[in-house]
């Protein structure tokens, strides 16, 4: 497990990345496989493989097996992509959390999110209301894939360096509007459920 997260800390000089278990595990959601080294990381830490194989099947923005099994190798690759990408973080947001927005220039997964104006008028007739995180949001029904070139990441301050919040392809969304508040950005867009 310390190489793990050594590894991860070894990407820049300036800016350490804390990648814990628990992030990893919460992650999961956005990969469609996970490599032995982040599958040991998981149950070292106390995971059990149907809790991992479970949210691994969770519904959602991910990352192609093909590009990247873990975390770890997505921000190795956006290291490699852009080399001084976590040595010029750009400032928190109000919630003070750093989103960084990185476009791979290829697809590395699909997004499981989708602007409203992008729906044609059968998928329109789809749209319903759920609660998500005790927020209300709006799904739409569609059959095809939304293929993506961005990938998303979220820090926060950890001492001397940062803690990876969360990682994903796709859009860059803001959090969810709290007590039925509203935002412009998700007064637009839906999240995407597939037809099965």
């Amino acid at each position: 497990m310390e190489d793990y997260v050594q590894t991860v800390q070894q990407m820049s000089d300036m800016e350490k990345i804390n990648v814990a278990p628990d992030t990893v595990f919460h992650s999961l959601s956005h990969f469609e496989k996970i490599d032995d080294l982040t599958r040991t990381l998981l149950s070292e830490s106390g995971y059990v493989m149907d809790a991992i194989d479970s949210r691994l099947a969770e519904v959602g923005s991910k990352f192609h097996a093909s590009f990247a099994r873990s975390p770890r190798e997505v921000l190795e690759y956006v290291e490699r992509l852009s080399p001084d990408v976590f040595d010029r973080l750009p400032e928190p947001d109000k919630d003070g959390r750093i989103r960084i927005s990185v476009d791979a220039g290829r697809s590395v997964g699909t997004d499981s999110i989708i602007d409203m104006s992008e729906l044609d008028r059968d998928e329109l007739q789809t749209l319903r209301t759920d609660v998500r995180n005790d927020c209300v949001i709006r799904k739409v029904r569609i059959s095809r894939t939304c293929l993506t070139s961005e990938i998303q990441i979220v820090l926060e301050a950890d001492g001397d360096g940062y803690a990876l919040i969360t990682i994903y392809p796709g859009v860059k969304a803001p959090p969810l509007p709290k007590d039925g508040g509203s935002d412009p950005f998700w007064d637009r867009h839906c999240f995407i459920e597939h037809e099965k």
